[in-house]
């Protein structure tokens, strides 16, 4: 009898046990895993050129950062038309490695678009290559040459004009006397920024006394610096790129005791910590402000954070927004072709980014507010 009643209650164990597997279970439903999610979406690749190695390639990780955020935040939301990925080359800041990895991409890979270079004569010897493709270009430099290049060309980055203008003023209004020394690196950025810091200063009293280049492999300037003190000057401006950090920190060496200002690329923690002490009170133009509490702004550098565990800086912030418009071009149209692109990068209107009001102008040329900066206890901060 114990034997029969074991057959029942085993028989009746393995049916339960078989009814649950084939998902029968009276009044019950047997969850099964959720299939996986297709992104069945068609995929748009866009070209990207940065320094990515050699000297300076600090900027171009940076740039890096923003552009991978914007469209890792784009691909993650389904209602985006387009899956994104990047074909990414390194031009190692050299003029012509971007206009070797131009020609890549539009022969080659054939993008509708490209993102890059960081550098203002790298951006110019793509220009022709995009401009004869009829592929967009988001460039990443501040010449005013790059103004006029074209109507392929876009920017995410205002022109030096603006940033000169900002702080042109600001000498200007002190009503003081001041004789200049300008210091630049002998490229088409160096070039530009001392010409038309020149021109912003014509008939003011500001008197520039000095107007000296330097190459790009110079690591020592004593002795271009003790030139320019002998010319007895109260300010110097240096328009370059790491380096500035050697210049400030051999000015500082040679007694060269007067008030200090650079350009835009001076915001990078590397000067500051190469130069020391000889960083503080620099005063440059920029576009970028950790103490904005806009919320775009703190979401983007909580996000920043999370991602790459580090706080975001100026390069990384406009890199984002430029490719944030790239991507809201390319969403704007039913086949992802350049020329659409272009057009709806056209018709941006005026819209608020983690650099506050935004725009692109009638030759797509970016607009967001620029003010001045300064160094504070080794730390970047707003100009009171």
């Amino acid at each position: 009898m114990e034997g029969k009643r074991l057959a029942l209650v085993v028989t009746i164990a393995v049916s339960f046990a078989a009814l649950i597997v084939v998902g029968v279970v009276v009044g019950m439903r047997v969850l099964r895993p959720a299939e996986p999610v297709v992104d069945r979406r068609a995929p748009v690749r866009i070209g990207v050129v940065l320094p990515l190695s050699g000297r300076n390639a600090r900027y171009g990780k940076w740039a890096q950062n923003g552009l991978t955020l914007a469209a890792e935040l784009y691909n993650a939301n389904m209602q985006s038309r387009y899956r994104v990925d990047f074909v990414t080359e390194d031009d190692a800041l050299s003029p012509d490695g971007a206009r070797d990895a131009a020609t890549k991409l539009t022969k080659v890979n054939q993008v509708p678009a490209i993102f890059g270079t960081w550098s203002s004569s790298g951006v110019l010897q793509m220009v022709p290559i995009v401009q004869s493709a009829g592929v967009v270009l988001m460039a990443d430099g501040i010449s005013p040459q790059i103004r006029e290049a074209g109507e392929w060309v876009f920017r995410c980055v205002p022109d030096a004009r603006l940033s000169l203008k900002v702080l042109a003023d600001y000498l200007k209004s002190t009503g003081t006397k001041t004789r200049l020394a300008i210091v630049y690196i002998d490229n088409d950025f160096g070039q530009d920024l001392s010409t038309y810091l020149k021109r912003a200063l014509r008939d003011s009293n500001v008197e520039v006394i000095a107007n000296e280049p330097y190459d790009a492999t110079v690591t020592d300037f004593t002795g271009l610096l003790a030139t320019i003190r002998a010319k007895k000057p109260t300010a110097l401006f240096v328009a370059g790129y790491g380096e500035q950090a050697l210049v400030f920190r051999d000015a500082q060496r040679v007694g060269l005791d007067v008030a200090k200002f650079a350009s835009p690329s001076f915001e990078n923690p590397d000067i500051v910590a190469q130069a020391g002490v000889a960083a503080e009170n620099v005063i440059y133009p920029n576009y970028f402000d950790r103490e904005n509490p806009s919320p775009e702004l703190l979401e983007f550098m909580r996000q920043y954070d999370a991602r790459f565990h580090e706080a975001p800086e100026a390069f990384g912030a406009s890199a984002f927004v430029g490719m944030q418009l790239l991507l809201q071009a390319v969403n704007g149209c039913e086949t992802a072709t350049a020329g659409c692109m272009r057009r709806q990068l056209q018709r941006v209107e005026t819209t608020t980014t983690i650099l506050g009001p935004t725009t692109v102008d009638e030759v797509g040329d970016i607009r967001y507010p620029i003010f001045l900066k300064t160094v504070k206890n080794q730390q970047f901060v707003r100009q009171r």
